[in-house]
């Protein structure tokens, strides 16, 4: 039972450092056999496959010992000072090994405490190579960083660029709104996000602007005030981080000014879901009613083409007499927010007052 005769490996990773089992090391019981031998203590009611177990009179490799769960340590304490172990049922087991723990401390994100948020803070240190730092706001974007940093310096592809240390933000920005930002439908509220980031960190060169910057001003978008003073939403404060990051997209994809989008580790804000409700009956003739003796004369008919059609306010206002189909009894919007081409059924109520325009 206690297998002193065995001789071999062992090893163990931790895999999901919220959920280990101390099963994997010391085994654990069988509980299809405890109807033969009666009680948990017994030794052939126990499966003697933990790690330990497979590692007596041998070496026992623990790979990735920072991200092991402390009560592991324990067990081995346990180990190294009387070669028994106690399991969670079974008395007691005899281990006999040699133990060899490890961690690579660039590939363990070590959390801290900031303005009462947790962060993970990373660095990495490879031989030949100068140190790389940064820090997230969730552990897998951590390790994702690391991953792709690591890969690439193996391979030899993570280097500044020449041209991220010619420019700074304030130079991608001017050419992204002069040449990308007019194509675009929501250029005007974009171009006020971009001089929100050109203000803070317009004078930074672009080879200095790492995850953890932009997640310093992530936290600066919902703590500052507004003009209008208020706080902004987690849902405004993506919009500033959607537009920065195309910026960064298009000068890594289309002008080689960076080697990758920073964004590309930073967490989105969550966003409340949006409330959906439908008018009933009654305060949908209400509403007609009150758009009927309006002054604006045109009022009227814009929402009874909203309600039969669930088209925009401001595909209705931009509608012309050439997208109307009376033919086919069918509206052809050129024009939409995702930028493809759709028709609106045109029927009823609707169809009657454009004819009468």
């Amino acid at each position: 039972a206690s297998e002193t005769n065995r001789k071999g490996i062992g090893t163990f990773l931790p895999g999901d450092t919220k959920n280990q089992s101390i099963t994997e090391l010391v085994g654990s019981v069988d509980f299809s056999k405890l109807g033969e031998f009666g009680v948990e203590s017994d030794p052939r009611a126990y499966k003697f496959d933990g790690e330990l177990n497979v590692a007596n009179r041998g070496i026992m490799e623990m790979i990735e010992m920072l991200k092991v769960d402390p009560k592991f340590l324990y067990v081995l304490l346990t180990l190294a000072q009387e070669k028994t172990i106690k399991t969670e049922r079974f008395p007691l087991i005899y281990a006999d090994e040699f133990i060899l723990a490890h961690s690579v401390t660039g590939d363990s994100p070590v959390p801290y405490r900031k303005d009462g948020k947790i962060k993970f803070y990373v660095q990495i240190r490879l031989k030949g190579h100068a140190p790389q730092t940064a820090s997230f706001d969730r552990l897998t974007d951590a390790r994702k960083w690391i991953q792709e940093v690591e890969s690439s310096i193996r391979n030899n592809r993570y280097f500044k660029t020449a041209e991220s240390r010619k420019h700074n933000f304030n130079q991608l920005a001017d050419r992204y709104i002069a040449s990308v930002l007019p194509e675009k439908k929501t250029a005007s509220d974009q171009k006020a996000q971009l001089f929100w980031w050109k203000k803070h960190i317009g004078n930074m060169l672009l080879a200095d602007i790492t995850p953890s910057i932009i997640s310093e001003y992530k936290e600066k978008l919902l703590t500052e005030k507004t003009k209008k003073g208020k706080k902004r939403t987690g849902s405004t404060a993506n919009r500033y981080l959607s537009i920065i990051s195309h910026v960064f997209t298009v000068a890594c994809k289309e002008w080689g000014w960076v080697r990758e989008n920073p964004l590309s580790f930073v967490s989105k804000l969550k966003e409340p879901k949006g409330r959906v409700r439908f008018l009933s009956d009654d305060e949908r003739e209400r509403l007609l009613t009150t758009c009927k003796s309006s002054k604006n004369s045109y009022l009227y008919t814009i929402v009874v083409l909203a309600l039969s059609s669930g088209m925009r306010l401001g595909e209705i206002l931009n509608l012309t007499w050439s997208n109307v189909d009376f033919k086919h009894q069918r509206i052809i919007l050129e024009e939409t927010k995702n930028g493809e081409r759709r028709q609106v059924p045109l029927k009823g109520r609707a169809l009657d007052l454009l004819k009468l325009l």
